[in-house]
């Protein structure tokens, strides 16, 4: 029984080491076998690797006889393909290529040797009938309806480019003037005039925008095209950006706050970064501050820009003043925006104990006074050491103006004044001493257009401010 045993697993050993040509495992089973007294009968048989089992079926066995390999049709890099290799590769694109398409050596197509051909013209129809079936070609021929031979093929109609003047029978209107090109030109065009963050008919000078919805079809087959487009393209109601953790190239709703991505992560459609809970996008975008922290922010222009969220802020700066002024003559002439995320972050925090809804309000001061507001929040008059600038006939509190003219009256040395988030909570009785400020039972009180605060935490500097009387 052990000699039985003995002798198949030295037989086996011999025939692999045959098989791999290593001549000193093929000595040591001869030798092991004679030391036995077994006797074995050798009838060679040839070997050949398949030259596309490497990517196609990786780390799988790679030896097969030749009458298993598809020497009758060979590419002319004399490449042995397996039938199993051949059978999946012209299986998995015969539908869409047809009786007539030039196959490809697998091989040679995984080691990019293009214009190869695998089957001989005359044998191709016999190769694909042995390696997909008559069922499928029949499926192809059904989908694709081949006309007999004495019925006159349709000539397509050959269109004229306006950019190359070639005919083709598809072309794309890329702009207001319908000029229409072919896909060549349209790429060249999008390749040479997109650096500017433009994409611009070219054609007789036109000079007019390329419909962003013709570019983000033609980038979108393109890994390198979308790196280097995607997030200039300006969709209706889309933002295109990239996921700030998986990478992929997304489309964000702009009447949305916050996205989902496929990966799972949460995106900020305002700045396209991870989405940030208490912190504004400032805070997150990168951008270098000074101090005070001050960014000075503009109307948006109608060209793109990378930071138009800071463009967004300028007109939510302008609807505060404006929606709340009273006076005809009191106008916004600049704005500076305030970013400070330890103050963020602790009007966020009360906001949430609260509950209850922001809005905006104004302080007016001297000048000298909003870079110490802006950096370490505001300080109530009569408490940590701070004298009482203006009084207390209203109580104690962080005085503020629901209007940018009350706040006016207040700007000293400069025509600045803040405009502010804050939350009310309970808004009851004044604060008539310190030690009302932390009641708890309330906190704010309004006298007129006049709020006041118990706690510095209820008012986050927004806008700096400048307006002229006039």
């Amino acid at each position: 029984m052990e000699r039985l045993e003995k002798s198949k697993e030295l037989i086996g050993r011999l025939e692999e080491a045959i098989n791999l040509k290593d001549n000193n495992a093929a000595s040591y089973c001869i030798q092991e076998l004679i030391r036995w007294g077994i006797k074995v009968s050798i009838s060679p048989s040839f070997y050949e690797k398949c030259s596309s089992h490497i990517y196609i079926y990786p780390g799988s066995e790679n030896l097969y006889s030749p009458e298993f390999l598809y020497s009758p049709f060979i590419c002319d890099r004399s490449h042995h393909i397996c039938y199993y290799c051949l059978q999946k590769h012209i299986s998995s694109i015969f539908l869409s290529r047809g009786l007539n398409f030039r196959y490809e050596c697998p091989a040679c197509e995984n080691q990019e040797f293009r214009n190869s051909r695998f089957f001989a013209k005359e044998k191709q129809y016999e190769g694909l009938m042995q390696l997909v079936g008559i069922e499928m070609i029949q499926e192809w021929e059904r989908r694709n309806f081949i006309k007999p031979e004495d019925e006159e093929p349709e000539i397509p109609f050959l269109q004229t480019c306006e950019n190359c003047s070639f005919g083709y029978s598809d072309l794309h209107k890329i702009c207001l003037d319908n000029h229409k090109v072919c896909n060549f030109c349209l790429i060249n065009n999008i390749n040479s005039t997109a650096d500017d963050g433009k994409f611009v008919c070219k054609v007789n000078g036109c000079k007019k925008a390329i419909y962003h919805e013709i570019v983000k079809a033609f980038i979108e087959i393109d890994q390198n095209l979308i790196q280097k487009f995607w997030k200039k393209l300006k969709l209706n109601g889309k933002k295109c950006s990239f996921c700030p953790n998986c990478k992929i190239n997304i489309e964000l709703d702009k009447k949305k706050t916050e996205e989902l991505c496929v990966c799972g992560a949460k995106i900020c459609v305002r700045c396209t970064q991870t989405l940030h809970d208490g912190l504004s996008c400032y805070n997150v975008a990168g951008l270098t501050l000074n101090d005070p922290p001050f960014i000075d922010i503009y109307p948006p222009p109608r060209d793109f820009s990378d930071y138009e969220y800071l463009h967004e802020e300028y007109e939510n700066a302008k609807f505060a003043f404006e929606t709340f002024v009273r006076a005809a003559n009191l106008k916004m002439t600049q704005v500076k925006l305030v970013v400070n995320p330890a103050l963020e972050q602790k009007f966020e925090a009360k906001k949430k104990q609260l509950g209850c809804k922001e809005e905006y309000v104004f302080h007016g001061s001297n000048y000298v006074n909003y870079a110490k507001i802006c950096s370490g929040g505001f300080i109530i008059g009569g408490t940590n050491g701070l004298a009482v600038a203006h009084g207390t006939a209203a109580g104690y509190g962080v005085y503020t103006g629901l209007t940018p003219d009350i706040s006016a009256g207040y700007a000293q040395g400069k025509t600045w004044m803040l405009c502010c988030r804050a939350v009310r909570g309970i808004c009851g009785a004044p604060a008539r001493t310190v030690q009302e400020l932390t009641a708890g039972n309330r906190h704010s009180t309004q006298n007129g257009d006049a709020l006041i605060f118990f706690s510095a935490d209820q008012v986050l500097p927004k806008y700096l401010v400048e307006f002229t009387q006039r």
